[in-house]
């Protein structure tokens, strides 16, 4: 009589794990053979760019930003998507850049025309662009990219929803970030001419809160213990000091754990993992790319009927863990933007564990179709 709960709480664990979450660190990285360091994979990857690291991706940009004040390429708006993470603008408002939006439709597709109207009206000379949840941009907005570049138009490429993709980079400047894929933060910035800046600190105080909430998070979902409060004002504390003055270093300690990753695997397998959700769910699948075999799909994002705080607030009670991309604001973007504005209402991302077992994401997907069902 004993043996029968035991078995019945094992078997409920496996069928009904916590999905979602940042990739925890555990000491076991550190037995794991050393792989490629984070310049291996950028000769890799970007063999004909200079390559720099810095301690995150908000530090690249402002290292791409203040050198293209010095090349007098800032003098008008730089052009930004419509649909973008607000934390784009921070560095562009500590420079004094001004910017404007260019207009991004609900496929994520970036408006050509308007895009090149509004470089003939301002005169701008650089022109940012996101390869979104990780798959490259559509054919057509990747030509007309290309021209602009030949045209004299320096173009930025944020890779930060990206880990090592195999379509090719169209920037003259590159910047990736790897927070939201591993337990290692900081950036590798790629850039076609040879950069000039220096570091003035790194992020160390950031890292510790950082790990010390996820152990608080991790002790939340794993053991029920009272810490939720607890590690949502540490992450709180964590980003707000992640920036800051000047720019941070790639920390030794991060760079010391890439190579005990196993980047490339991670890759394979989120493809997978995106595949898997995008035949279980087709009909919900915001990213209209059914080819995965070049991306590196941070997530998989979904467009939400009805109320998406509500979605996501029943998911949680079933322990998934769907972040919003992204929550916009009038002062962010203008409302005239009406599909970007309609995407940061609607956009749920599930989450690729690429250490769940498939079972796990097939319960997934049905808990998410009953619920927009039931919205429906």
């Amino acid at each position: 009589m004993k043996e029968g709960p035991k078995q019945e709480n094992h078997t409920h664990k496996e069928t009904n794990p916590v999905i979602g979450g940042e990739f925890p660190f555990s000491e076991e990285m550190l037995d794991q053979p050393f792989r490629k360091s984070v310049l291996d994979m950028a000769l890799q990857y970007h063999p004909d760019y200079h390559h720099y690291l810095t301690g995150g991706g908000y530090y690249s940009l402002k290292v791409i930003l203040g050198h293209l004040q010095t090349k007098g390429m800032t003098e008008k708006p730089i052009l930004l998507p419509s649909f973008l993470c607000p934390s784009i603008l921070i560095p562009l408002r500590e420079l004094n850049i001004r910017y404007e939006f260019y207009p991004v439709d609900l496929n994520l597709k970036i408006n050509t025309i308007e895009l090149g109207k509004k470089i003939r009206k301002l005169g701008s000379k650089v022109v940012l662009a996101i390869p979104y949840f990780g798959f490259e941009c559509d054919q057509k907005s990747n030509e007309f990219l290309k021209t602009l570049k030949f045209s004299g138009v320096q173009l930025i490429e944020d890779r930060a929803q990206c880990l090592f993709p195999d379509f090719p980079p169209l920037g003259n400047y590159v910047f990736y970030s790897f927070r939201k894929f591993l337990p290692v933060d900081g950036s590798l910035l790629l850039s076609d001419e040879l950069l000039e800046f220096s570091f003035e600190h790194n992020n160390g105080h950031y890292t510790a809160l950082k790990k010390f909430g996820q152990q608080l998070r991790y002790r939340f979902l794993k053991h029920g213990e009272d810490t939720e409060e607890e590690f949502l004002k540490v992450f709180q504390q964590a980003e707000e000091a992640y920036y800051q003055n000047g720019i941070a270093e790639f920390e030794m300690t991060n760079l010391a754990l890439f190579p005990r990753l196993n980047i490339e695997e991670e890759i394979t397998q989120r493809r997978k993992c995106y595949r898997l959700l995008h035949r279980l769910l087709p009909e919900y699948a915001l990213v209209a790319h059914r080819n995965t075999a070049t991306a590196s799909p941070l997530c998989f994002p979904i467009q939400v009927p009805g109320d998406r705080d509500q979605v996501q607030r029943l998911l949680k009670s079933e322990r998934i863990f769907a972040p919003a991309h992204w929550r916009l604001s009038e002062e962010d973007v203008p409302a005239s933007f009406i599909a970007a504005h309609r995407l940061s209402k609607s956009v749920l991302s599930l989450p690729l564990r690429t250490d769940l077992p498939e079972e796990a994401y097939h319960a997934m997907a049905q808990k998410v179709t009953e619920l927009l069902e039931t919205i429906h």
